[in-house]
């Protein structure tokens, strides 16, 4: 016998059941203006009014993985229920922050009935897929360059975009300001004249500057930049070889899946490891822990050691974009 499936929820409906202070903080996330002195049921008419131009804006920022993920919820009536997918469940959670979508229970996320059906819709788009492929793209630039670098200046960081993609700097300004707010994987610092890009593992200005202001950078193209980050420049060394044969033959990767490893365990590895050696070690061993079935801890301490011998190939943004190996030839 199936089972029913569970039934949406009226986003105006459960507006209604908010305080006035729980309904500016939803205009406050979704970036919507507002007069503070108005009635709730004007507060609730604005956001009902404008749910079209959020979900248009939030699609302006979605990345070819997180269109997947909203067409995958989509197909599933709008209910889905998480079991091992952490990238959904924080895909999920994300919505869920915005106000857009709700838990339920235990890893179970419902998107109300109004904002199905706009996604839905929206979803169908040719220039809305097109935009999120080259969102895509143009993360893993923007986070390739802060892997690479630590921090980069916007004049350099156009240059080297301007490379593929054609853009006024303005605009390009504005975009990776809404992009920083939005996706939280990267860090905008700005002074009196200038604005830099940082990887979030940098506290200030000052240690921004200190990487960006580097002399004797070594200098990447777009592609080999994009390909850093996705590891695909590293197919080159043996260290990296040798890593990706030992964790693809030692667990089971679902088809396509090796990208979220690097994503999600090898990315936070190699960014932690510019910092901190021995922190990093620490987190690589819980990330294993999290993502990974493993039958003996010396399958475990094989994945960190061939991890370290893979990293000192990869270049730190503390040695200037050079690996440790360039360094010690």
């Amino acid at each position: 016998m199936k089972s029913k499936k569970t039934k949406l929820l009226s986003y105006e409906e459960y507006l209604n059941t908010l305080t006035k202070k729980e309904l500016t903080s939803i205009l406050q996330t979704l970036e919507m203006s507002y007069n503070a002195k108005v009635k709730v049921s004007d507060l609730i008419s604005l956001i009902l009014n404008e749910l079209d131009e959020v979900v248009v804006k939030l699609l302006s920022f979605f990345t070819k993985e997180e269109y997947k993920k909203i067409k995958y919820i989509i197909k599933k009536g709008g209910t889905v229920k998480i079991r091992t997918d952490v990238i959904l469940m924080e895909f999920c959670q994300m919505l869920t922050n915005r106000h857009l979508m709700y838990k339920i229970e235990d890893r179970k996320y419902i998107l109300f009935k109004e904002l199905y059906k706009i996604f839905k819709t929206k979803i169908k788009q040719k220039k809305v897929i097109n935009k999120c492929q080259k969102n895509s793209e143009e993360l893993h630039l923007i986070l390739g360059s802060t892997l690479v670098y630590g921090a980069i200046d916007f004049t350099r960081f156009y240059q080297i975009y301007s490379e593929k993609y054609q853009i006024p700097e303005n605009e390009l300004k504005d975009y990776l300001l809404s992009l920083s707010k939005y996706s939280n994987a990267f860090k905008t610092f700005t002074t009196k004249d200038k604005l830099y890009i940082a990887n979030k593992k940098i506290k200030n200005i000052k240690d921004c500057k200190k990487y960006a202001d580097a002399k004797d950078i070594k200098e990447y193209s777009l592609k080999e930049i994009q390909e850093l980050y996705t590891l695909k420049y590293m197919k080159k060394y043996k260290s990296y070889n040798k890593l990706k044969k030992f964790i693809t033959g030692s667990y089971y990767i679902e088809k396509d899946n090796f990208s979220v490893v690097v994503q999600k365990v090898l990315n936070p590895f190699i960014e932690e490891y510019q910092i901190n050696i021995n922190k990093a070690n620490d987190m690589l061993n819980k990330l294993i822990d999290n993502y990974f079935e493993y039958s003996t801890e010396k399958l475990k301490t094989k994945f960190i050691n061939l991890a370290n011998d893979f990293v000192k190939d990869y270049p730190r943004w503390t040695l200037n974009g050079y690996s440790e190996r360039e360094k010690e030839k």
